[in-house]
């Protein structure tokens, strides 16, 4: 199992701010799927599409899980937070619980 972190968006393009229960949701998704989460402090973040530059809010999510979980968990957000695109990357390659 790996150590994967996901940049979830604070807004959505139009700036209007996820609600407290919308991110409730992805939570639940992400525990059924893969058990847990850790939530990082929020980042800015500028990425460009079409020759135009978004600027964005995100917070990291670290989840422990495999590849293909990961990536279900990806597109997931992808439709949830109604997103152009969901970055996520391995943190760790291995993950150990005591």
């Amino acid at each position: 199992m790996k150590l994967y972190e996901i940049l979830i968006p604070v807004a959505d393009n139009e700036k209007r701010v996820f609600s407290r229960i919308h991110r409730k949701v992805w939570e639940k998704v992400v525990r059924d799927t893969a058990g847990g989460l850790s939530t990082c402090a929020p980042v800015d973040g500028q990425w460009v599409d079409g020759g135009k530059v978004y600027s964005e809010r995100m917070q990291p999510v670290r989840i422990a899980c495999s590849a293909p979980k990961i990536r279900k968990l990806a597109e997931f957000a992808k439709g949830h937070f109604r997103q152009l695109s969901i970055m996520y990357y391995p943190v760790s390659p291995e993950v150990r619980f005591l």
